[in-house]
């Protein structure tokens, strides 16, 4: 018996494109990750930076390189004039708004903010933020 018998195969081709729906996702879905990522590392008393490559043509020579270099993730979250803390929803930069006039979602504790996050993605995985996100995309 061979080990592809133990397999279920399948003849579907892997789409070439991502529906523009799909792309913004994915997109925000990076964003929150990235946050996520920041998070993380703020309540273990860290630094995060995304390592980045860009490139850069030398002035003298004209030749054109890749230089690796990081950037720094700017926090959606704020502590407001309350005393308690709030995370908004950027898509690009601008704010989302969640529920009508109400673009913030207060958290209980510092603690809960990474499952905040996490509840985010997954929210926007399955497709609650879309009419928001298109709204959004829409203006840029």
């Amino acid at each position: 018996m061979s080990i592809l018998d133990g397999f279920k195969l399948s003849n579907v081709q892997k789409s070439t494109q991502l529906s523009p729906v799909l792309k913004r996702r994915h997109k925000l879905v990076d964003s929150l990750h990235h946050q996520l990522m920041l998070a993380q590392a703020t309540l273990d008393g860290k630094q995060y930076e995304v390592a980045v490559t860009r490139r850069h043509k030398d002035a003298e020579t004209g030749i054109v390189k890749k230089v690796e270099g990081t950037r720094q993730v700017k926090p959606w979250w704020f502590v407001a004039d309350s005393g308690k803390a709030m995370i908004q929803v950027k898509y690009g930069v601008r704010v989302l708004e969640l529920a009508k006039g109400k673009s913030s979602i207060e958290i209980a504790s510092p603690d809960k903010l990474v499952a905040t996050i996490e509840l985010l993605k997954k929210a926007v995985l399955d497709g609650e933020l879309d009419a928001q996100i298109n709204s959004v995309a829409k203006h840029a």
